[in-house]
């Protein structure tokens, strides 16, 4: 898709999600509407499930390592 939009701010904002579609509908490329039908189902499936929230409590940064509540200790 020429304009990706990063998937959390996606799916709190309909109105991008309406522009996404909207731009691939102008395409006429079958390929480019299913592409951007499939991206906008999938992030407000994950924003209605949850998993955004999930990923929200980890830093965005891998060097800092695991969050410290992990342990692979037993």
């Amino acid at each position: 898709m020429k304009n990706h939009v990063f998937a959390r701010a996606l799916a709190y904002d309909e109105a991008a999600q309406r522009q996404l579609i909207d731009a691939a509908y102008e395409t006429k490329d079958k390929k480019e509407i299913d592409t951007a039908l499939i991206h906008v189902a999938t992030v407000r499936r994950m924003k209605s499930s949850g998993i955004f929230d999930l990923f929200s409590a980890f830093p965005d940064d891998d060097s800092e390592g695991p969050p410290e509540t992990i342990s692979w200790e037993r």
